[in-house]
């Protein structure tokens, strides 16, 4: 791995541009099942504040606007998803997914959610985007970075 880790706000945003770019019915129905809703997304501390505003996505590391949806995770946990080794529904019920709001709007992110994945496993660009994140997961998953190791001098 090379290089320090991409913020989590800058690679949600590469994934969301990619597929209005791509795979615009993805991004559209996206659009179409969020609304107005801003969603805040925070993986290791990391916001990611999404909302569809004018039929495009805004993706911003500050919040806008009060969350109508917030979901809460680690990195690990959303390389798990990603590789198809957890679901939500067992990563929610473990507690390692916590979605907070109301009913209707979780259903609203879950029907989104759904659209971003179903456009992300057949956009050409998303494929390197997500491998960019999942072995910067597994190079810390497996120690410091030789610039943060303790013996390095």
């Amino acid at each position: 791995m090379e290089g320090a880790a991409v913020s989590f706000g800058y690679w949600v945003r590469r994934g969301v541009l990619s597929l209005a770019r791509e795979l615009p019915w993805a991004s559209e129905r996206m659009g179409a099942a969020l609304g107005e809703r801003a969603v805040h997304l925070v993986v290791d501390g990391e916001l990611a504040a999404v909302r569809w505003r004018d039929g495009a996505a805004r993706v911003r590391e500050t919040p806008e606007l009060p969350a109508t949806v917030t979901l809460r995770t680690s990195r690990r946990a959303v390389v798990a998803l990603a590789d198809g080794d957890d679901t939500l529904l067992d990563a929610v019920l473990a507690g390692r997914v916590v979605l907070r709001g109301a009913t209707g709007d979780l259903a609203a992110f879950h029907a989104a959610l759904m659209a971003f994945l179903q456009g992300a496993v057949r956009a050409p660009s998303f494929a390197p985007t997500l491998d960019e994140f999942r072995a910067w997961q597994r190079a810390r998953d497996a120690g410091p970075p030789p610039e943060e190791s303790p013996d390095h001098g």
